[in-house]
């Protein structure tokens, strides 16, 4: 049996510019990820961030992890890469 690995964290990301000129980045698949910079690159930064999180928090919480829906196009967020032990 294989073991998953991080490229199947790949998750979409909505990302749009607010009012004040920041870049909001929701996961519409993780309820509650959310996250924002200060432009494109800082706020896919983040929501990498925010996927870890919520991640940690569904398996903290015994539930389930939805799986990513297909993206229609960039920006996505992933985890990153960790070395196998």
């Amino acid at each position: 049996m294989g073991s998953r690995t991080t490229s199947s964290f790949a998750y979409p990301v909505d990302l749009k510019q607010d009012e004040d000129g920041r870049f909001v980045a929701r996961l519409p698949d993780l309820v509650g990820a959310v996250t924002d910079g200060n432009n494109r690159a800082e706020a896919l930064r983040e929501a990498s961030g925010a996927l870890e999180e919520a991640i940690a928090a569904c398996m903290a919480s015994h539930e389930d992890i939805p799986r990513p829906s297909p993206a229609r196009r960039p920006p996505v967020a992933a985890l990153a890469s960790h070395p196998a032990s």
